[in-house]
């Protein structure tokens, strides 16, 4: 089940038949740094760990495929990008945004761009995972 997602009118699910450019599932468990009350260097070897294992996936899943996307150049990308967070409990939407940060942190680095760039357009959605399941799906298209 899909959590509602801002641009698809709330059913998570794409609608048309576009195949994205990029989805690779990364099993990274997130949670909400708003409501993280843990000690700053706890957080951050969160963060770092994270960014490691996001590293590591799109290096070896999909490498330079950045390239060759329709839509991207350093600098001036055209990108629509889409991050699924998976696990066992739900959060709200403001919630979810933030327990996805540093995976879309590393993602705009991979991509060679500052994650405010105008030309990136973020969405965020939800699925229930099974127990103990935990994973970020990241989608790409060209807009």
């Amino acid at each position: 089940m899909t959590a509602a997602c801002h641009r698809c009118g709330g059913s998570g699910e794409e609608p048309t038949a576009i195949k994205p450019l990029v989805r690779v599932e990364i099993p990274v468990r997130t949670v909400s740094e708003a409501n993280d009350e843990r000690h700053w260097r706890t957080r951050q070897r969160r963060r770092r760990a994270q960014h490691e294992v996001v590293t590591t996936y799109l290096m070896g899943k999909v490498g330079a495929a950045r390239r060759a996307m329709p839509g991207f150049s350093p600098g001036a990308p055209s990108l629509r990008i889409r991050l699924t967070r998976i696990a066992p409990g739900r959060l709200d939407m403001d919630n979810l945004a933030t327990s996805t940060k540093s995976v879309q942190d590393c993602l705009a680095e991979w991509l060679l761009v500052d994650d405010g760039h105008p030309g990136l357009l973020w969405e965020y959605a939800q699925e229930r995972g099974k127990p103990r399941q935990y994973a970020v799906r990241i989608e790409i298209w060209a807009r």
